[in-house]
């Protein structure tokens, strides 16, 4: 978390995979409807990452983690200048996949990631969801209409592994399992950013997770 606008220190972060993930392989997945533009496609390939289905999540875990971006298009339109929002709460999906394979969740939060570049105008975002395809401008260095981010130091911070019960879907306790490893991504976020926002410069910046 969070995605904003586009996810680039998750990007940097996924690029520098030996010096940040030493000895594991983490294969990102992204929103299905990047895959089907030209050119963006290829772009996404390149970077290695793969459509966010649950039969692409649990293909990848067997043979590597699978990094993804939950707040996703949602969270592209509730950037704001006062504060840090991630799209996080109603986001069952992949804590879905995780306790139907028992892997462990690992919390990430990237500081500066919000700041870069902003998206609007937020009317667009009921549209945007039905067509399930991100509508709007971006505005970048300047606050000029460029997609060129502001110059800004990023700041990655990697939890604990939340340990999750594996529980087959259908099973008696399946659902129970979710909320409860979802209630603690969300409490290891809000811990990581009262702990670190304020090294990084944020400590009048609250954070907001819908």
């Amino acid at each position: 978390m969070p995605h904003a606008v586009y996810p680039l220190s998750q990007v940097i972060g996924f690029s520098l995979e030996r010096l940040c993930w030493p000895g594991h392989k983490v294969t990102a997945v992204a929103a299905s409807a990047v895959f089907r533009i030209p050119v963006w496609r290829h772009a996404m390939h390149w970077l290695g990452c793969a459509p966010a289905t649950a039969s692409n999540f649990r293909k990848l875990l067997a043979t590597s983690s699978a990094g993804v971006v939950p707040g996703g298009i949602a969270e592209m339109y509730l950037i704001r200048p006062d504060k840090e929002v991630y799209k996080l709460r109603d986001r069952r999906g992949f804590v879905r996949i995780a306790v139907e394979t028992g892997w462990p969740v690992i919390p990430v939060i990237h500081l500066g990631q919000s700041q870069l570049l902003r998206w609007g105008p937020a009317w667009l975002q009921p549209l945007a969801r039905r067509c399930r395809v991100s509508l709007g401008f971006i505005f970048g260095i300047g606050n000029l209409p460029l997609p060129i981010p502001s110059r800004k130091p990023l700041m990655m911070v990697v939890g604990g592994a939340l340990p999750v019960r594996k529980t087959a879907r259908g099973e008696e306790g399946f659902d129970a399992e979710v909320e409860r490893v979802l209630a603690l991504t969300v409490e290891s976020c809000e811990s990581m950013y009262s702990r670190y926002a304020p090294l990084y410069g944020w400590g009048d910046r609250p954070l907001e997770i819908a």
